[in-house]
Formats: C-alpha cells, structure tokens, sequence
C-alpha cells in the first residue's frame, strides 16, 4: 500500500530532531524550477505565490539564500498540514518510522514525489501555479508523467483529493486507488484501514494501478497528439 498526501504552504526547519534519510529523487528538476523562479523579479513571484506582501517577502529571501542540499529538514516534519500533526512521527518508534518511509510519498509542485524522510528546505509553490519552466508552460507539463511512478509500481495508493488535479487525473477512486477529501483524517484512516484488512481489494486496486503504465505509455501519448493534430 502507498499513501499520496499533499503538501502544505507552511513550513519549518528542524534539523536536530531526526536525520535525513537522503535527498528527494528529483532534486535536478527541482534545481530547474528554482533556477527560473530566482529569474523572476520580486513582483510577479507574489503574483505566482498569490500571498501577501510579508509573505513575499520572506519567500523572496528563501529564494535568494535556498540550498537543496545542506541545511536540510525531513519533509515530513517541514510541512504543517493538519495530517502531518495528527502522523506525530515526533512520538513514533523505529518500526514506525520505517513503515512510514516505505509507504507514505508526498506530492510536490517544487520537488515533485518526496519520501517522507527526504531532506527538504522551505519553497513556497502549488502544482497548479503558472510557472513555465525548461520550456514548458507550467508544471503539470513539466512534471508529466513522472509523478505516475507511484500508481506505475503496481502498489494501491491512497491520496488526498488536492485542488491541483494532479492525483484526481491519477486515480480513479475505487478502480485503481482511493481518494479522500484534504484534512479528512477519519477518511484517511479508515481509507487506510480497509486497504490493510482487505487483501484481496488492495491486490485489486495495485493491479489496475499497474495499468497506468500501459495508458501512459509513449507510443499511447503520441497517437494521442497525432489525432489531436490531425483534427
């Protein structure tokens, strides 16, 4: 089983509470986006982040200082949303903690899948905020199909219903995976809960999840823009 959560706009450092287990998988790309959001002047990043003037502020300074790889917090204890409160990895025993790094990944407009002990610094993005990078037009297309890795592991997946659209493109509830609604933690638990006494239903949903591949698969997404070209 693997659980897809979302992130959260605030963030911490804490460097001393528990190592990192290493760096995020795609932390070149996450190199590319910071490259072209430090090429954008003060004004449109707050217009990017739509956030107050003390908050662009401070994120511009995060910007102009940010290193990805030293000076690093797990993410699963940067991030402030109500599910990591109520995870309390803080209170968790080694055992714990593991199958949390095996089973948990977090989707990112900034550092596109995170393990939840991959080492992370505060950024201030949303998957769905207009950034064109390396020449694509926002991060939807930049990201494409990698964020799919997780459904294409053949594992079931259970992932918070984020306003980004990302895993609702992903996942169709019930068939390949489970969606709940963000900051329903009882629906999460419970989610969580059938997949863990029904074994039968998660080699279900693991197997159409495996399905993924076949949908994205090259030749698939060329016909595709062929058609669409051709209309």
């Amino acid at each position: 089983m693997r659980v897809i959560i979302s992130p959260a706009k605030k963030m911490n450092v804490d460097t001393d509470s528990f190592p990192v287990s290493g760096l995020p998988r795609f932390l070149p790309q996450a190199g590319q986006i910071l490259k072209a959001m430090r090429a954008m002047p003060p004004g449109e990043l707050q217009k990017l982040w739509k956030c107050n003037d003390a908050i662009a502020k401070l994120n511009v300074e995060r910007l102009r200082h940010m290193d990805l790889r030293q000076g690093l917090t797990p993410a699963v204890l940067s991030y402030e949303g109500i599910q990591y409160q109520y995870m309390a990895p803080g209170v968790m025993e080694a055992e714990q903690l593991a199958y949390l790094q095996e089973h948990v990944r977090i989707l990112s407009g900034f550092y596109g899948v995170l393990r939840p002990f991959d080492g992370v610094t505060p950024y201030r993005l949303e998957m769905q905020a207009g950034l064109p990078v390396e020449g694509f037009r926002n991060l939807y297309a930049f990201w494409g199909g990698r964020l799919a890795e997780a459904l294409a592991a053949g594992l079931p997946c259970i992932s918070t219903d984020c306003p980004c659209g990302g895993p609702e493109f992903l996942i169709d509830s019930g068939r390949n995976g489970i969606l709940v609604p963000v900051g329903d933690t009882r629906a999460l638990s419970e989610a969580m809960l059938r997949l863990l006494s029904d074994e039968e239903l998660a080699k279900r949903l693991g197997r159409e999840a495996f399905q993924i591949r076949k949908d994205l698969a090259p030749h698939v997404i060329y016909g595709k823009w062929e058609a669409f070209l051709k209309e």
